[in-house]
């Protein structure tokens, strides 16, 4: 009862202060402001106008793509303080609801640690995630959007979002986690929960229910863990529990950040990816024609520019852990740094025509999966899943029309929540 007051207290006061326009209320805009959810862009532009990186009394804005490289790959920069160690009105008004829990953005997360606990971390897992192992996932990644786009085409009332694009990467994760099918109906509603919690502007309810899930979830990994132990399977759970680097293995709670990391970023990254490009590729009739018949290599290009040009996670934070002066500014020990990936993404010193969809454009790295030690270890899962996931809906439905999509209310997270379409007339999905 007392946490759901204060945390309706705490986002009455966040939505307050998004309503003053002085600078020190940016932080509160980019987090809280249903406009700069539904249209960060101005908001960017805004920030850009005052250069590359802004000091606030709330925050260090970074909107230049170099400044923003340059502190990702900064060590001097960290994940700050555990929730136990966070100012008294911050944990008053803003109580850790995960303390009992493992959480999927909470140390001993690899999302979440700075080195040396993230150096030995990412070794025992990113063998897992080889690009060797991920590409030999494209043809079942190919059948389950198959199977996916056969209940599509026969749909009355299609959504090719709720129907296809948020279910593929949710599969395609349970698949390689080794989730029975009997199990992932429950699966998928206990990591759209979870899922929920990278949002600051969950309402209470939201909350318990995540809370319920999330402790669902442990329980579930647990047994799972236990399960791989005793009989090992040809799957990433088994992978993961005999994940070993110099006779070290992860412990419980790693396996089980490891675990619930993976599931939401099945939900939130890929998804957000391909419903977004989705969207551009039906507003521009020549891209449309062009997807019909695309292959492998053009959607490879799709999937980038769209990460670069919508990207699915907007911003990340980091706290300043040793003096850093960049771009001229000096950055002090304990500020909150806010890395803004959609605006790097589209710096118009680095990209041409910045604010232009355009897959065919020069291609530059962008940062839609972070930079330095934290890039994103399921980056090459991504792309696999974006290019076949949408190379094999356009062949299924060449003339998509789309009605009106719903934006999800995040400006963390940039994606849709439905999508009604009209899917003309139909090719049968591609094979091989």
């Amino acid at each position: 009862m007392l946490d759901g007051v204060r945390h309706d207290l705490a986002m009455t006061l966040a939505t307050g202060m998004t309503r003053r326009s002085d600078p020190d209320r940016f932080l509160y805009r980019l987090v809280m402001d249903p406009a700069v959810a539904a249209d960060p862009f101005p908001l960017y532009e805004e920030l850009r106008a005052r250069g590359p990186v802004l000091v606030t009394k709330g925050a260090v804005f970074v909107t230049g793509y170099d400044e923003a490289t340059a502190l990702y790959r900064d060590n001097r920069l960290g994940h700050g303080v555990p929730p136990e160690r966070r100012p008294w009105m911050q944990r008053l008004l803003f109580p850790d609801h995960w303390a009992d829990l493992v959480h999927p953005l909470e140390p001993p997360s690899m999302i979440s640690v700075d080195p040396p606990a993230h150096t030995r971390y990412r070794k025992l897992v990113a063998r897992a995630f080889s690009v060797k192992k991920v590409e030999a996932l494209a043809p079942r990644v190919a059948e389950l959007a198959d199977g996916l786009l056969e209940g599509l085409l026969h749909d009355p009332h299609p959504d090719v979002m709720t129907g296809y694009a948020a279910q593929l990467p949710v599969l395609v994760i349970a698949d390689m986690l080794g989730v029975p099918l009997t199990d992932q109906a429950l699966f998928k509603q206990w990591g759209y929960d979870v899922a929920r919690t990278l949002d600051s502007t969950m309402s209470w309810q939201e909350v318990k229910a995540a809370k319920h899930s999330l402790a669902e979830l442990n329980a579930y990994f647990d047994d799972a863990f236990a399960q791989r132990r005793a009989r090992p399977r040809a799957d990433l759970l088994t992978a993961l529990v005999q994940a070993e680097v110099d006779g070290e293995t992860l412990t419980r709670d790693e396996l089980l950040t490891t675990a619930l990391l993976l599931l939401v970023a099945g939900f939130e990254t890929t998804v957000n990816l391909l419903g977004n490009a989705i969207t551009h590729l039906c507003a521009d009739e020549q891209l449309q024609r062009t997807a019909a018949h695309a292959e492998d290599a053009w959607w490879e290009l799709v999937v980038e520019e769209t990460l670069r040009f919508d990207s699915p996670v907007q911003f990340t934070s980091r706290m300043v852990l040793e003096p850093v002066t960049v771009a001229g500014v000096d950055l002090k020990v304990g500020q909150l740094v806010a890395l803004l990936i959609g605006a790097a993404n589209r710096d118009p010193s680095v990209f041409e025509q910045a604010d232009r969809f355009w897959p065919d454009r020069e291609q530059r790295p962008h940062l839609a999966f972070v930079n330095g030690i934290h890039f994103c270890l399921g980056a090459a899962l991504a792309r696999l899943e974006g290019r076949i996931g949408l190379q094999r809906l356009f062949r299924a439905a060449p003339q998509l029309q789309l009605g009106t999509p719903v934006r999800r209310p995040s400006s963390l997270l940039r994606g849709y929540r439905e999508m009604p379409a009209t899917l003309g007339p139909q090719h049968a999905p591609v094979s091989g």
